[in-house]
């Protein structure tokens, strides 16, 4: 088996290891890039669950204002 000269260890070596680091931080970018769109869908479904929950709080707001103002026999 030929041993692998030096020089193209040397190249090898030089060529790999920025490739390596550049995959590294590409998957990583993804990763916060997916983190991010799962943290806006989030935000999304709380607002839409913060505006129910308004509606709601509203409805029973009016009705304890009118059962309060509603006279008693």
């Amino acid at each position: 088996m030929p041993a692998v000269p030096p020089e193209l260890r040397e190249w090898l070596t030089t060529l790999l290891q920025p490739a390596v680091i550049l995959a590294g931080v590409g998957l990583i970018m993804k990763r916060i890039d997916d983190l991010r769109d799962s943290l806006n869908k989030r935000i999304d479904d709380l607002r839409a669950d913060n505006q129910r929950l308004d509606g709601k709080v509203d409805r029973l707001v009016e009705a304890l204002a009118a059962k309060a103002l509603t006279p008693k026999p």
